[in-house]
């Protein structure tokens, strides 16, 4: 692995459920009537990033991978843990200190339309985080030429509106934006994801690009396997808010060890037709629980078609299995002598 740019130990993100006849007060305080429960969205999640890497967080829909992300960049706060960006802790920083590691993380959102000002040409919104950090004064108009440049735009679009590009272009504008206060690692929050196939390929290859030139670190959230399979070196799987496996993209591929990653990877459709026709999936039943009520001990032992009792019995710690491959399963050791049934 590369040298260590960010680590994340012990993450928590928990969200307070309001009492509908609690004051608005109480539930800023967090006292009196105002909480009843928690709804536990990311649990003890533990991970790191190198230089120049690409980290792919995967899962369902509620699994905590948005909430992961916009933890790290304190659009919502943390119950618990530590975000060490180069040994300064991002989550307990304040004033100029966090201004100055706020310029070493950027975020790209999955809908572009929706991040950017539709009143607004998008020079003006490529430009805003060079104002507010007061970056390139003087010449400001020179540097999101630039920009747009890198992110394969020309020139001429940079008094255009939102409206009058198309999903491809608005999101390499995004990208642009992220770009400009030169950071370290940008979150990619499903940002290829409403995009059409072909056009969810060249921002894919642009984002690859960049990386090369420029030694940025992605943290690639999706849903979508082939994807992350693509643009991540190494992928962490999330379940119900908590880490199921961690591993190279190489090994969990060829490897899978913790039955939902197994479950997940029986879902990705084969290139061999006739491989497709005979292989079998492993289908879960029933529903996600409530991140209200988790199930106690491992969380997915409700859906898991390897469950034992002793699986309700305590939270599995992360096992070895070998080298940066990781698995939250009491039964992983045993699992992973086995192909996929």
């Amino acid at each position: 692995m590369s040298e260590e740019l960010l680590r994340v130990e012990g993450l928590q993100v928990r969200f307070p459920v309001r009492n509908a006849n609690a004051s608005v007060r109480d539930l800023i305080q967090r006292k009196g009537p105002a909480l009843t429960q928690w709804v536990h969205a990311v649990e003890d999640v533990t991970f790191t990033v190198g230089r120049g890497e690409t980290l792919g967080l995967v899962g369902e829909s509620g699994s905590g991978k948005s909430t992961v992300g916009n933890a790290i960049m304190r659009l919502v706060p943390a119950s618990a843990g530590s975000v060490i960006l180069d040994g300064e802790n991002l989550l307990d920083a304040k004033g100029e200190q966090l201004r100055k590691l706020r310029r070493r993380v950027a975020m790209v959102f999955q809908d572009p339309l929706a991040s950017l000002d539709p009143r607004r040409p998008i020079d003006e919104s490529i430009a805003d985080p060079l104002q507010i950090h007061g970056l390139h004064k003087g010449r400001r108009s020179q540097r999101v030429a630039e920009l747009l440049t890198m992110v394969g735009l020309p020139k001429r679009f940079m008094g255009r509106y939102p409206h009058e590009l198309s999903g491809g272009q608005r999101q390499r504008v995004c990208i642009a934006r992220a770009l400009a206060c030169e950071p370290d690692l940008i979150i990619l929050d499903e940002a290829t994801a409403s995009l059409d196939v072909s056009v969810q390929a060249q921002v894919m290859n642009l984002l690859k690009r960049l990386q090369r030139e420029l030694g940025l670190s992605f943290i690639f959230i999706a849903h979508d396997l082939a994807v992350v399979e693509y643009m991540s070196d190494r992928v962490m799987v999330l379940y119900l808010g908590r880490a199921m496996e961690v591993a190279g993209r190489s090994e969990l591929y060829a490897h899978p060890a913790h039955p939902y990653t197994r479950a997940l990877m029986s879902a990705i459709p084969a290139e061999d037709p006739i491989a497709e026709r005979t292989r079998r999936r492993i289908v879960l039943t029933g529903d996600v629980p409530s991140p209200l009520n988790p199930p106690s001990g491992c969380v997915f032992r409700t859906r898991c078609p390897d469950a034992i009792d002793a699986c309700a019995e305590a939270i599995p710690p992360m096992e070895v299995l070998g080298e940066d491959h990781t698995a939250a399963c009491i039964r992983v050791h045993d699992l992973a002598a086995t192909p996929p049934r």
